[in-house]
């Protein structure tokens, strides 16, 4: 089986909504949520590099939808029409075949424009909610969306607070499974360099790793082909939406 290198942070992205670290609140309300899916929008409000992306492409992953996604910078007026658009008139496929709910994630929701989350507004009320179609809309902080926005959204505050032993064994394990060599580095001092307001950035936590382990002279990450796959087809990211039905 062939293999290549991946960043440790892509490598040990969890591909399951059960599988992340911490968050055992988030995790039940989603879980029982994938149970009997409908159409809905989640907001995921938390710091960065606490998993809010990754969850969002772990529910679709769950949903058997592959992720329409728009970063904020491409969040528009004119590319959300048309994503909107791409919704009412084209299925979503997964492996071949027609999915049942079409999955949109909007990264930093709360960059884009005003204009932007107005059109959303119409698409989230109960009236015109597009059938079978999950929103998530990540954000760091809720202070420029609207209340009318965020009272359309199931919203789960991402946190690790209290987590820090569960991410400090984690880091071990990757460490151990990476071949780093002599004494581990201080679990407790890495999280707490890449916490922001005593929350850890496991992203950054991982950069840390990563970095040490090219220090001792373990200087490639290998995955196998078959899992870095999995990754670069499912969560396609910024697709080209195509044409405007007729």
């Amino acid at each position: 089986m062939s293999k290549r290198a991946m960043r440790l942070a892509e490598k040990y992205r969890p591909r399951k909504v059960e599988d992340f670290i911490g968050l055992p609140k988030i995790k039940a309300v989603v879980l029982n949520f994938l149970k009997n899916p409908y159409a809905a929008a989640f907001l995921f409000i938390g710091e960065p590099g606490v998993g809010k992306t990754p969850f969002a492409m772990a529910m679709a992953e769950a949903l058997h939808s592959k992720p329409l996604h728009l970063a904020s910078e491409t969040c528009n007026y004119d590319n959300l029409d048309k994503l909107l658009r791409e919704l009412e008139c084209h299925p979503t496929l997964w492996n071949g075949e027609h999915a049942k709910f079409h999955f949109v994630l909007i990264d930093e929701i709360d960059s884009t424009t005003q204009t932007a989350q107005r059109r959303l507004l119409a698409k989230l009320d109960a009236s015109e909610l597009v059938d079978n179609t999950v929103f998530v809309f990540t954000t760091n902080t809720v202070k420029s969306l609207e209340k009318r926005f965020t009272s359309r959204c199931i919203e789960l505050e991402f946190s690790l607070w209290g987590a820090g032993q569960e991410v400090a064994d984690f880091l071990g394990q990757v460490w151990k499974a990476e071949g780093g060599t002599g004494k581990e580095p201080d679990w407790s001092d890495v999280i707490s360099t890449c916490s922001s307001n005593r929350i850890p950035n496991v992203r950054a936590c991982l950069q840390r790793v990563e970095r040490e382990l090219l220090a001792r002279g373990v200087n490639v990450v290998l995955a196998d082909q078959v899992r870095i796959n999995e990754v670069t087809n499912l969560p396609e990211i910024a697709p080209e939406l195509r044409p405007n039905c007729p």
